[in-house]
């Protein structure tokens, strides 16, 4: 089996900036825990498709650091070109994937069938999610900050969905495919060019996910 980063390296290599290390928060975790390069588990992809999964990485790469010098739209956001948008959706559809196919307690936070629609898409050629990317903002006593949240439960736009952060970007993916939302197809991750929504989500201590893992750091 290969080893794969549940979250890409390179992508946990921008949040760590400088330091050496980056912290870890999982939900179940009592504490964080300190890592180099983000989760990885050695028990979920062969090296045929980690390799396959590789493009999705890339292109999620190159698509959030173009975010910056993409045009402004009238309201919050940006007019960003996205000639890989497939790839897009299908990154958000694989850290999804890694992450649940790696917890053995995967039952407890996604249904089978949201998971064998994730996976159909990643490796049968099957119909994605619909799925969104938001530029992020946080802060921490004033100063900018970028974070990653592993994958957790939300809603949006009364929608049952899943969100992870990387990179100053929130990733997202409808787990009610067969609902007709304009707001989900107005923002696709999948379209060319792809609208991409600026959000300020102010300071990490405001975010109940987050805040109770600040003290002491």
């Amino acid at each position: 089996m290969a080893a794969s980063h549940l979250l890409p390296k390179s992508m946990i290599g921008r949040v760590r900036g400088l330091a050496k290390s980056v912290l870890v928060l999982k939900p179940d975790d009592r504490r964080p825990r300190i890592s180099q390069s983000g989760e990885i588990s050695r028990r979920i992809l062969c090296h045929e498709h980690e390799h396959a999964t590789e493009r999705f990485d890339d292109a999620a790469a190159r698509f959030v650091r173009s975010v910056g010098s993409s045009p402004r739209l009238a309201g919050n956001g940006f007019s960003v070109a996205n000639p890989r948008g497939r790839d897009l959706v299908l990154f958000i559809h694989a850290v999804l994937w890694r992450h649940w196919a790696a917890d053995p307690k995967r039952v407890e936070v996604v249904t089978d069938q949201t998971f064998a629609v994730v996976e159909a898409a990643l490796f049968r050629g099957g119909a994605p999610c619909p799925t969104m990317v938001i530029r992020t903002s946080r802060q921490r006593a004033g100063a900018p900050m970028l974070v990653s949240v592993l994958p957790s439960p939300c809603t949006l736009e009364s929608n049952q969905a899943y969100r992870f952060e990387v990179e100053g970007f929130s990733f997202y993916l409808n787990a009610e495919p067969g609902a007709r939302s304009p707001f989900w197809a107005a923002f696709s991750a999948g379209a060319d060019p792809a609208t991409v929504l600026d959000a300020d989500l102010g300071d990490l201590a405001d975010d109940p996910s987050i805040r109770r893992f600040l003290t002491g750091i």
